[in-house]
């Protein structure tokens, strides 16, 4: 695996809870994350990147709604864990473990690990490095377990390919699927598993999959061309007869299965194509995810919850839709999310029915701002609320006509109607005010607007930013657009072409008129007591022109329920909402393009790299303003932690105050960088700025110089990495750092960051780009001398 983002998270109380860290795979696939000073059962989750198809030799992507994941049963505070092995098989422990009573436990972990090992004849899935059969005699020398555990995972990918599925990593999710339940036969409990991987909608895992399936697989992989191992027929056929000979049933890993289901509709248009996952809510917030599925074409979703009891929330990114006022295919975009609330649920239930849409989207946004956050008196109130608004008795369970199929007004209920034309009167208003790209940036403005509890254009009392929504310029919300303007929307669309339901002005009129004279009250709901925290800033890696920024709580130490989220505009900045929150917050940037600054050339931030900052204390009901994100506010964040306690309030105020004094720019959380890529910007800047605007260069200009090609985004994750324990020295502890594939270097898992990266290395480099004509600033080099001094001297240590 190529690229790929690989996400440590806490477990608690046997479910999936804060994020403890998070890296990227380099070409080999291989990883290296802090962990800070965690202690307990730990899961890692690999998402996105490449790999190298065993069965076609194609290079495939891993698709958007697919994960691999490990469990390990434990890891001791400060302690270094090597070799762990993120493979299909791990991931099918993991699923199986995760719906086990008691859930992600110590014990049901070993049991799961063993169980699979054991179903495929490997001692330890966990540590055992699996053979490569693409790579010429890997099987000279490999042990016997290493031999089942390649062809296991090449069977596969054969077996994926002999049923004509596109891409072969939809595979690992219907086995992690089919492995939950301690059976392999084709059914997650009593349902028949839906196939992915770009196979036709509807298409069912076949009950013989992981048994007969595997070994018919297994056996035609290896005597094909595809085979390059070595290994023969020969040596594999006691596992192709274990398999072909299996009940399904996992050894010692069967009983005590609670498997919960929640199915539904992500609708705004159906979106197809798109990831559905969900959160427990723990005390107020969104909390450790549950589960993960795509949506199918028409926007229909099934995920599973495993033994988890208590309140859901559903979050539904990506995907694509077709717009109701144009006719277009659009993308939601990154940044844009639809969102439903789902009081408690039962441990093992089975849900239904949800509908996940904009008005949905809008109840929970009111509903995380009201005092408390997402507790079920607050869900329930909003549900009533939004729906009162738009004359829809239940929005989570009432299916919204869609207005663009034929005839489609003959059979709907009036509640129906109402829902199905008041999300095309968003479309419709998208379009009037020009956001050309996708009008799924109505949704989020919507959102923003409902979060106080009045439809007015404004976010508490600030005005909603339009910048960068939908491929808008910029602006903001007009304090009409949620009522007499939604009004004017809804009339215009009706009497459209693209309504197709049959469905006319006299049906609609009294929302219509409702919503005309509406002062933007959400009945029931209204704000006034609220305490509605908002956080705006700019993100800065040369200038940015697009991204995602995501606000993090912070729970003993570690990241925690996200809090709030934002889209970059063209000049990098950001506005959100931190509804009631008071304390610690961490910011997390991923995705957006840049201005690199020593080649001028705009890059994109490449997966696996984000840029972070900690807050060290917010309180409920404030606004913070000003805060940078960048490379220098990541390097302290990662510092922070990887502190005795993590993130704590002092471990953030003391390592962004460590990390200025090593860069000599003061305040790195609200001082602003010089952007030396605009001409004469050295003018009034204060040498704080200037150190800090060329600290950012000398990380550009230095990825340059060592063959970072793609993106310099790297950079930022090495630099954090070696900030991580305190000294620069290329090193993250006794580790070091792995620069193979960081932003398009092209050297494998041997290619490592040098020692004098964070000292010399960025002194030579400051002094050849303040030298260079990328340099646009004004800023000489006698400047910027006591810097470059200071870096050539340094031993490393940040304090």
């Amino acid at each position: 695996m190529s690229g790929a983002t690989v996400t440590a998270y806490a477990i608690t109380n046997g479910t999936m809870g804060a994020q403890v860290g998070g890296g990227a795979t380099d070409s080999m696939g291989n990883f290296s994350i802090s962990i800070g000073d965690y202690s307990g059962p730990l899961m890692l989750q690999a998402s996105g990147g490449t790999y190298a198809d065993e069965a076609t030799g194609t290079t495939m992507p891993m698709q958007p709604g697919d994960v691999m994941a490990s469990a390990i049963p434990s890891v001791a505070a400060g302690a270094t864990t090597t070799g762990i092995q993120i493979t299909p098989l791990t991931s099918m422990a993991h699923s199986r473990v995760h719906h086990m009573t008691g859930g992600i436990t110590a014990a049901n972990i070993s049991t799961a690990n063993a169980a699979m090992g054991a179903y495929f004849m490997v001692g330890d899935i966990l540590h055992t490095a699996p053979m490569n059969p693409m790579v010429a005699g890997s099987g000279t020398g490999a042990s016997q377990d290493a031999k089942n555990y390649g062809m296991a995972i090449a069977a596969m990918s054969q077996y994926a390919m002999s049923i004509g599925m596109p891409s072969s990593s939809g595979i690992v999710t219907a086995m992690m699927d089919d492995a939950s339940d301690g059976v392999m036969d084709g059914k997650m409990g009593t349902a028949p598993v839906a196939m992915g991987g770009g196979i036709a909608s509807g298409t069912m895992m076949q009950g013989t999959a992981g048994t007969t399936g595997l070994a018919t697989a297994m056996t035609a992989f290896v005597g094909s061309a595809a085979n390059k191992s070595g290994v023969t027929m020969t040596d594999m056929q006691a596992l192709e007869h274990q398999l072909t000979s299996a009940g399904g049933q996992l050894p010692g890993g069967g009983g005590g299965t609670t498997t919960g289901m929640m199915s539904g509709t992500a609708v705004k248009g159906p979106v197809g194509g798109a990831t559905v996952t969900a959160y427990a809510i723990q005390s107020g917030m969104m909390g450790a995810q549950l589960g993960s599925a795509p949506t199918d074409a028409a926007g229909n979703f099934s995920v599973s919850l495993g033994s988890y009891a208590g309140s859901v929330m559903l979050q539904m990114t990506g995907g694509t839709y077709a717009d109701e006022a144009t006719g277009s295919n659009m993308p939601m975009l990154a940044g844009d999310v639809l969102v439903a609330c789902v009081p408690a649920v039962t441990s093992g239930s089975t849900t239904t029915g949800i509908q996940v849409t904009p008005l949905t989207s809008m109840a929970h946004a009111r509903a995380r701002a009201m005092t408390g956050g997402m507790t079920d008196a607050n869900i329930a109130t909003t549900h009533t609320a939004v729906g009162t608004y738009f004359s829809v008795n239940d929005i989570l369970h009432t299916a919204p006509m869609d207005p663009m199929v034929q005839g489609s007004g003959s059979t709907a209920t009036q509640d129906m109607k109402n829902y199905g034309m008041s999300i095309a009167a968003m479309s419709e208003y998208a379009k009037t005010i020009g956001m050309t790209t996708s009008s799924s940036g109505i949704v989020t403005a919507m959102m923003n607007d409902a979060s106080d509890g009045i439809m007015d254009g404004m976010m508490g009392s600030t005005a909603v930013s339009m910048a960068g929504m939908g491929g808008m310029m910029g602006g903001t919300m007009q304090p009409s657009a949620g009522t007499s303007s939604l009004s004017t929307a809804m009339s215009a669309f009706i009497g459209s072409a693209m309504n197709r339901s049959g469905v006319q002005l006299a049906d609609m009129q009294a929302l219509m008129n409702q919503l005309a004279g509406s002062n933007g009250q959400l009945p029931g709901a209204g704000g006034g007591t609220t305490p509605h925290g908002t956080m705006t800033g700019t993100a800065f890696m040369g200038a940015m022109s697009s991204g995602t920024m995501s606000a993090y709580a912070v729970s003993n130490g570690t990241m925690g329920p996200r809090i709030g989220t934002s889209t970059v505009d063209a000049s990098g900045n950001f506005t959100m909402s931190l509804g009631a929150y008071a304390g610690t917050v961490m910011l997390q940037m991923t995705g957006g393009s840049f201005t690199d600054e020593a080649t001028g050339a705009s890059m994109t931030m490449q997966a696996g790299d984000v840029m972070t900052a900690v807050v060290p204390s917010v309180t409920a009901g404030s606004t913070t303003t000003g805060v940078q994100v960048t490379p220098l506010t990541s390097m302290a964040q990662a510092r922070a932690q990887a502190m005795s306690g993590g993130m704590t309030a002092a471990n953030a105020g003391a390592a962004n105050t460590a990390v200025g004094n090593y860069f000599m720019a003061g305040d790195i959380l609200m001082t602003s960088p010089m952007d030396p890529a605009v001409a004469g910007s050295g003018t009034g800047a204060d040498q704080s700025r200037k150190n800090y605007g060329m600290s950012i260069a000398a990380m550009s200009q230095y990825a340059k110089t060592i063959g970072m090609t793609v993106s310099s985004s790297g950079m930022v994750t090495a630099m954090m990495k070696d900030a991580s324990d305190g000294t620069m020295n290329g090193m993250m502890g006794s580790t070091s750092i792995a620069m193979g594939g960081m932003g398009g270097m092209m050297g494998g898992s041997g290619t490592m960051m040098q020692s004098s990266a964070g000292t010399t290395g960025m002194a030579t480099a400051m002094t050849a780009f303040v030298g260079s004509a990328m340099n646009r600033s004004g800023v000489p080099m006698a400047a910027m001398q006591a810097l470059v001094d200071k870096l050539n001297a340094s031993t490393g240590a940040i304090q």
